[in-house]
C-alpha cells in the first residue's frame, strides 16, 4: 500500500479507449496526445511529459490494481504503459468484466500521473 502526503497533485483517472479485437492499451503518450487536443476547451488536471513522477499508476475500471493473482488478464506493464494483448489471454473475463466481442479477453485499464513534487512512500 502506498501512502501519499497532502502535497500530491494526481491528474484525472486517464481510460482513453476500451478493449478492441487487438487488445487494451494506456499509454502516457497517448493521454498527452489527447490533452493537447481539448485545449483551452476541456479542463482537466495533467502535467508535461518531463514532469511526470513514474510509474505511473494503473487500475482496472473498477479500480483493482494487480489481477494476475486472482486469475485475471495477462499484461504487461512499464513505467509509463500498460499493454494487453487478447491472443495471449486464453479466458475471457467473467461477468461483469467481459465484452461482448467474443475475441476481446482484456479488461479495461485506466491511469494517472502524479506530479514529481510529491513525496510518497510505499509499503
Amino acid at each position: 500500500m502506498a501512502y501519499f502526503s497532502q502535497a500530491c497533485m494526481f491528474t484525472e483517472w486517464w481510460d482513453l479507449d476500451e478493449p478492441c479485437k487487438i487488445g487494451e492499451v494506456e499509454a502516457v503518450i497517448v493521454s498527452h496526445t489527447y490533452a493537447k487536443l481539448l485545449g483551452k476547451e476541456g479542463r482537466h488536471r495533467s502535467c508535461s511529459a518531463n514532469r511526470i513522477n513514474y510509474p505511473v499508476e494503473f487500475q482496472t475500471i473498477e479500480g483493482q490494481a494487480d489481477i494476475t493473482a486472482k486469475g485475471g488478464t495477462v499484461y504487461d506493464k512499464a513505467k509509463d504503459k500498460l499493454i494487453c494483448i487478447n491472443k495471449r489471454n486464453k479466458i475471457k473475463p467473467r461477468s461483469p468484466y467481459f465484452w461482448r466481442e467474443a475475441k476481446i479477453k482484456c479488461r479495461d485499464w485506466k491511469m494517472r500521473l502524479m506530479d514529481p513534487e510529491c513525496n510518497h512512500q510505499s509499503q
